[in-house]
């Protein structure tokens, strides 16, 4: 049987989930087998954009260097290189 203050302990618990920063509880909660399926589905979506899709080859490399970049930042955030990143400070 449930008591109050096993309820109480549990909301507090919930409360204190959801007073985190969105990205930290995505981060916190992403597992490598959950990166790895992200990359598939990336790169099966890049395949057959770049395969099915006719775009001139100049727009084709934009793109796939642009999706390359926000791919390379994401993945130093999700493994929390890129916080420590944007603390260094170049000048005043």
């Amino acid at each position: 049987m449930l008591s109050y203050s096993s309820i109480h302990s549990s909301c507090s618990l919930h409360r204190a989930d959801r007073s985190r920063q969105p990205s930290a509880l995505f981060v916190e909660y992403m597992t490598l087998i959950s990166l790895i399926i992200v990359l598939v589905i990336l790169g099966l979506v890049m395949y057959l954009i770049n395969s099915y899709i006719p775009m001139d080859p100049k727009i084709q490399r934009i793109l796939n260097i642009a999706v390359v970049l926000f791919l390379i930042l994401w993945l130093l955030q999700a493994f929390g290189l890129f916080g420590l990143l944007s603390s260094i400070r170049i000048g005043k």
